[in-house]
């Protein structure tokens, strides 16, 4: 429900759950002294709140009652005064009267009463809230905890509506109060997020070694252990990156950059890319847009379930290009084609792969 641009609804709840302003309760006040339609819906949407998982009961409140009651008081508190209706603002004045009608000054208290009947509500639900919050912060209690091993790729749904990519070897995991009490996940490997927007409560992303902060964007966030760069590229929206060595410097990146953390010094470098290619493994394409012949081999390594020996300089230094299809093509077959492109030879033992 509106009101004056303002949404009524989330001040109600506010004021239930013990975290309305003063100026939102004023708010609420004066909508609640406008008509008696007002008041009853108030009333339902506070009945439906008892009867709820998300409060207990509080202390009744009627707004009329609480308005005669407060009349009645300050009627009782008030000095007589020879002034009526009839005096003039000259006169009025002069005895230091405000010169309003009797319609407003009515509406004036009832809206004061309101907010000292709201007040009292406030004090009652927040006492409630917090033996709410003790009482199910146990159901919260505890992480979940998600892999794709190697040789396989998950898809999840975050509770908050966030979708998340695992690439194989990549395991997160986030508590059970996620998208309640926090949006903070843990991951270790490569993750494609597209992260449900909430202004109110950020998401974070972490690992061992960098930190991202994000609202509601899309974005892969890669950090092997074995790997000595920690890479985060975006794809929409706007993230700031932390080192974990470098906590006090966050570096904000836009669409199309990519940010490298050197995992040693916490060094942070952003350059231009295309953001696309770096989301591809989630269909399983391995662009190789001159990669490392160790990053192209950890990547076949957790895709196959294999182990990489490299056993020539020459290899070691090689960087190449082009497109790989992990789901399609089996491990000789791409096999085959790392050894045209790089003009190298391999052999096969078991789960172990020589590359010379």
């Amino acid at each position: 429900m509106q009101y004056a641009d303002i949404d009524i609804d989330d001040i109600i709840i506010k004021l239930f759950n013990g975290s309305a302003s003063v100026s939102e309760t004023m708010t609420l006040a004066k909508w609640l002294g406008q008509s008696e339609e007002n008041r009853q819906y108030f009333e339902r949407q506070r009945a439906e709140w008892n009867l709820s998982d998300g409060a207990v009961a509080a202390s009744a409140y009627d707004c009329d009652a609480a308005y005669n009651r407060f009349e009645a008081f300050v009627r009782r508190k008030e000095p007589e005064s020879p002034c009526d209706d009839n005096m003039d603002d000259t006169s009025r004045r002069y005895l230091g009267l405000t010169t309003i009608n009797k319609s407003w000054r009515r509406w004036a208290l009832r809206a004061v009463a309101c907010v000292a009947g709201l007040l009292l509500i406030m004090s009652g639900t927040w006492f409630a809230y917090d033996n709410y919050t003790q009482r199910y912060a146990a159901r919260f209690a505890g992480m979940v905890n998600v892999e794709a091993p190697a040789g396989s790729r998950a898809k999840l749904a975050l509770p908050d509506g966030t979708v998340v990519w695992l690439n194989a070897g990549s395991k997160l995991s986030y508590s059970r109060g996620f998208g309640v009490t926090d949006r903070r996940v843990h991951l270790d490997g490569e993750g494609y997020f597209e992260v449900g927007r909430k202004s109110d409560l950020p998401m974070t992303v972490c690992s061992d070694n960098i930190r991202v902060r994000d609202i509601g964007t899309k974005f892969n966030f890669r950090d092997y252990p074995e790997e000595p760069m920690a890479e985060v590229t975006l794809c929409e929206g706007e993230v700031g990156v932390t080192s974990v060595k470098r906590p006090g410097v966050e570096t904000v990146i836009r669409p199309e950059q990519m940010t490298l953390v050197d995992k040693r010094t916490g060094r942070i470098t952003t350059t231009s890319c295309y953001s696309a290619d770096k989301r591809l493994w989630t269909s399983g394409e391995l662009v190789m847009d001159g990669m490392s012949i160790h990053q192209i081999t950890n990547i076949i390594a957790r895709a196959y379930k294999v182990r990489f020996v490299i056993a020539s300089g020459r290899v070691g230094h090689l960087q190449l290009c082009g497109t790989l299809n992990l789901d399609r093509e089996n491990l000789d077959e791409i096999l085959s084609v790392i050894a045209k492109v790089g003009n190298i030879s391999y052999n096969v033992s078991g789960k172990t792969v020589t590359l010379k």
